[in-house]
């Protein structure tokens, strides 16, 4: 239940930065700020993506999920990890 509720506090303050730092790149007319803007955002994505596939992990073994649910903790891991290896090779490029 604790790393649901950090996740959770790193989600809400990820993405309440990035909503600011949009508007303040909007405001101030600048580029690099928009663009950490859509990087943070990319990073709230992540972390919401990793909330939801721990919340999910938690559920009881049932007809389907024998073994319980808790290989979607493993998938979150596997997804944000993609979408951070597909973040770097387009910063490379």
């Amino acid at each position: 239940m604790k790393t649901e509720k950090n996740i959770l506090i790193a989600f809400l303050l990820n993405i309440s930065f990035s909503i600011f730092e949009f508007f303040g790149g909007i405001f101030t007319n600048s580029v690099a700020i928009l663009s950490d803007s859509i990087h943070d955002l990319g990073d709230a994505i992540s972390i919401g993506i990793s909330y939801f596939m721990e919340r999910k992990s938690k559920k009881q073994a049932d007809n389907n999920y024998t073994y319980g649910y808790i290989r979607y903790s493993v998938l979150g891991g596997v997804i944000t990890t993609s979408i951070l290896l597909v973040g770097s090779i387009l910063v490379i490029i």
